[in-house]
């Protein structure tokens, strides 16, 4: 199963033996993504974590995002157990802000779709065709061990994705509208069972200089 399964995503570069990296090997990528009415042309993706891990069909490659992405984050809020049925009120609508990430691990039923819809852009999960669909694009996630884990970023000029225990990575090039801060979860077809869900709000990654 190829691991990188999204656009833009070019000229990467790793690096290894960084101060307090612990013997990680981290990779940036371009992400050709239209950047209108910003001071600068096209962005780079976060920092990524390689790991070359055991899988029941060989060696795989992991990509996550590095750890110290987690001191971005400036609020949260998380559910351990939540179950939703088609229908059910949106649990996240009073949350969405421009930048934020999403994680969630769940227990789809046989014909379920979970969908997020995250500053105007869609993510779904199709859990009978075991796919998922950013934006229209498509891609085959299995489950594992009969669950799903998604980790979404989203900020001014991208989604990135990863699922399926970090072995499907999609990074996607979005601009959504400044005003729009709108984020939906919902359900149709079969329950689902969240064991996991956090929403956090992030802060800009850039140190702004002190005058």
């Amino acid at each position: 199963m190829p691991g990188h399964r999204g656009r833009g995503f070019y000229a990467a570069q790793t690096f290894s033996d960084i101060p307090k990296s612990d013997g990680r090997r981290v990779q940036i990528g371009w992400l050709q993504t239209p950047t209108v009415g910003m001071p600068f042309n096209q962005a780079m993706t976060v920092p990524l974590e390689l790991q070359l891990i055991t899988t029941p069909d060989g060696p795989r490659l992991r990509t996550t995002p590095v750890r110290e992405l987690k001191s971005l984050r400036s609020s949260s809020q998380t559910w351990t157990s939540l179950k939703l049925v088609s229908g059910d009120k949106n649990p996240i609508e009073e949350l969405g802000t421009e930048l934020i990430e999403v994680q969630a691990e769940f227990r789809p039923g046989k014909n379920t779709v979970a969908t997020f819809q995250i500053r105007g852009g869609l993510i779904q999960y199709d859990a009978a065709k075991q796919e998922l669909d950013v934006n229209g694009h498509r891609v085959s996630v299995p489950f594992q061990d009969g669950k799903m884990d998604l980790t979404i970023l989203c900020d001014r000029t991208c989604f990135e994705i990863f699922a399926g225990n970090g072995l499907v990575y999609v990074p996607m090039p979005f601009q959504p509208k400044a005003d729009d801060v709108s984020l939906i979860l919902n359900v149709s077809g079969d329950a689902v069972d969240f064991e996991r869900l956090e929403v956090h709000s992030l802060k800009s990654a850039w140190n702004t200089p002190t005058p």
